[in-house]
């Protein structure tokens, strides 16, 4: 009797408990990105894991096999692009196949400026031009050598990752949609001031 009570008491709470969606769990590689994804995804149960933390460099960074793991759970990885992190077009390879793979650089909207020369700017040049052709990568780094990938310094391109960062967390829980497009929205408006 005590076994069928409590078969029927734990049927019951699972019936009548709200189904609830998982928390989506999001890597991202750099902190300006992650602060962005952190903003979008403010007073979800979502969580995004910083790959690229302290004063590491994207450039020269080398994974650790608890960031593999975190890629290999992610529903969704944010990044720059491939010629910026050149750790993640492998470490995506180990990636399960549902998982979004999101290189916010390739939004056609953005607008992508030349490398910076001359001055303060000379030892990061070379530090790009040393990585193209270190790193023997399937595709053609020459377009990804004369661009700058720090999208994040321009408030319009900002605004556009963050929207873009919206909508694909949108669809990974369209029930947090009107969270994920306040936030963005909030976050566009301060920008914008």
């Amino acid at each position: 009797m005590k076994k069928q009570l409590f078969s029927l008491a734990l049927s019951t709470l699972f019936l009548s408990a709200p189904s609830a969606a998982l928390a989506a769990e999001v890597v991202v590689t750099i902190k300006p990105l992650h602060s962005l994804v952190s903003a979008v995804i403010d007073g979800t149960d979502d969580k995004a894991a910083l790959l690229v933390d302290g004063i590491s460099s994207p450039h020269g960074f080398a994974l650790k096999p608890s960031h593999i793991r975190a890629i290999n759970r992610a529903d969704a990885v944010f990044y720059i692009d491939d010629a910026f992190e050149a750790f993640i077009p492998k470490a995506l390879k180990t990636a399960r196949a549902e998982t979004l793979k999101v290189a916010v650089a390739e939004n056609p909207d953005l607008t992508l400026l030349p490398v910076r020369k001359g001055g303060a700017w000379e030892a990061h040049d070379h530090a790009h031009d040393d990585h193209d052709h270190r790193h023997g990568h399937d595709h053609d780094h020459r377009e990804h050598a004369i661009k700058d990938f720090h999208i994040w310094l321009s408030p319009a391109n900002a605004k556009l990752v963050i929207g873009q960062i919206a909508g694909v967390m949108t669809k990974l829980h369209p029930e947090n949609k009107d969270v994920y497009e306040k936030n963005a929205a909030d976050y566009i408006n301060r920008l914008n001031q």
